[in-house]
């Protein structure tokens, strides 16, 4: 009788490890992603262009009619599409209200964000962070629409175009 208690003992003391090493481990950069708590005063910037991009980054590639959707997969299995906006315009702070959603082109609901992101005001131009759009799938075409600062932007993107997230599934 004493022999389930042994093996309740022993799994326990395999599976504590294993446990706080899985609670240690992250996914994606160590800077914490943005927040809303971090951008809660939105300015009421006049945005004359928005230009969808696939990250923040100063030389990201603009995303056109026909490019394809920038689909992360990541190591948990779900999936994301993953934006950015160049604009242009005045009176820009240090966070910027934004409205973001996908569709299918029949119009049906893919993914969307509503939210306020953080500004990168440089000698480059003003940038949002990244904005996160969270999706069951992608089909092989999809319609993005962005309203920002008085001004919507549409972009028809093609089909799905699988990008690394950048974790290692094998890793983990």
């Amino acid at each position: 009788m004493r022999r389930p208690a042994l093996v309740l003992g022993t799994s326990f003391l395999l599976a504590a490890p294993l446990g706080a090493a899985t609670l240690a481990c992250s996914c994606g950069p160590s800077d914490p992603p943005p927040s809303m708590e971090t951008c809660t005063d939105a300015t009421a910037a006049t945005v004359t262009s928005a230009v969808p991009t696939t990250t923040p980054d100063r030389d990201s590639t603009p995303l056109g009619d026909g490019d394809p959707i920038p689909a992360y997969y990541g190591a948990q299995g779900g999936q994301h599409v993953q934006i950015a906006l160049q604009l242009e315009g005045s009176g820009f702070g240090t966070c910027i209200a934004q409205r973001s959603e996908l569709h299918t082109v029949e119009g049906a609901l893919l993914g969307q964000s509503t939210s306020n992101v953080p500004l990168v005001v440089d000698g480059d131009g003003v940038r949002t962070s990244t904005i996160l759009l969270f999706v069951d799938y992608l089909p092989e075409g999809a319609v993005l629409e962005v309203e920002i600062g008085g001004l919507m932007v549409e972009r028809r993107l093609g089909s799905a175009a699988s990008v690394d997230a950048g974790v290692d599934a094998g890793t983990l």
